[in-house]
């Protein structure tokens, strides 16, 4: 396991590059929808709540893609966030090995279905929100599959040449 500090390097390294790779697309960001790993599906008020509160990098990428004139769209469902926090959660309060071991279990036999749900879910929103001939940016953790749920109509580019990734949390 990396350092906190290693882990924390990484991350910086990671975001600087796609801050970078993002602010090098020639767009012109009025209009440009940007849906976010984790943001919930909730009022604009709330999602300008979370956007201003979240401090970290890739949240002051979607500051800068605001302030440039993008939207940032609520992106999960609510209830799917919720589910999976708490089932974390669990695993990680357990009050001895064996309470520990049957939530590990429980989130392992449900974390696959969860995360397929969750990837339809962000597809849907995609799908609701992105005007026809719109530009939408996804931020999405590597372990979704989200392309594989939107319309052929939808293309998509990924962005290459990001750093290792960041699989490795914090010791």
């Amino acid at each position: 396991m990396p350092t906190d500090k290693a882990y924390l390097q990484r991350a910086e390294a990671f975001w600087v590059n796609t801050q970078r790779q993002v602010m090098a697309l020639d767009l012109a960001w009025q209009g440009v929808r940007v849906y976010q790993d984790g943001l919930p599906d909730a009022a604009s008020e709330i999602v300008r709540r979370i956007l201003a509160e979240v401090q970290s990098p890739n949240y002051e990428l979607l500051r800068w893609l605001v302030s440039q004139g993008a939207e940032v769209v609520g992106t999960e469902s609510l209830a799917l966030i919720k589910e999976e926090y708490e089932r974390l959660r669990a695993v990680l309060t357990a009050k001895n090995t064996r309470s520990k071991a049957v939530a590990r279990r429980a989130y392992a036999e449900r974390a696959a279905t969860l995360l397929r749900e969750r990837d339809r879910y962000i597809a849907q929103r995609i799908v609701e929100t992105l005007p026809p001939e719109g530009i939408g940016l996804l931020f999405i953790g590597e372990a979704h599959c989200v392309q594989e749920h939107l319309p052929g109509d939808v293309g998509v580019r990924v962005l290459r040449g990001i750093p290792q990734a960041l699989k490795d949390p914090p010791s």
